[in-house]
C-alpha cells in the first residue's frame, strides 16, 4: 500500500475561467509534498446522435456538400 499525499486545505485556487460559471472551472490544489495538483469540473456531455447509413446517404446527396447537384 503507497502512503496517500494529503492536500493542504486551507489553500485550494479556484478559477473560473467563464464569465457564465457558476462554479470554478478549476481547482488547484498544493500537496505536503510540494505538488499542485489541478482538477477540472466535469461537464456532462450529450449523447452521440448516429444516424442509419441510408439516411445518412439521402442527406449527402440533397446537400451541396454532398457532392456535385445534377
Amino acid at each position: 500500500m503507497t502512503e496517500q499525499i494529503k492536500p493542504l486545505n486551507q489553500s485550494i485556487a479556484a478559477v473560473w475561467e467563464y464569465d457564465f460559471s457558476d462554479y470554478p472551472d478549476l481547482l488547484r490544489i498544493p500537496m505536503e509534498d510540494g505538488q499542485v495538483v489541478s482538477y477540472r469540473k466535469e461537464i456532462r456531455q450529450p449523447e452521440p446522435r448516429v444516424m442509419k447509413c441510408v439516411d445518412l446517404i439521402r442527406m449527402m446527396k440533397e446537400h451541396t456538400y454532398g457532392g456535385t447537384k445534377k
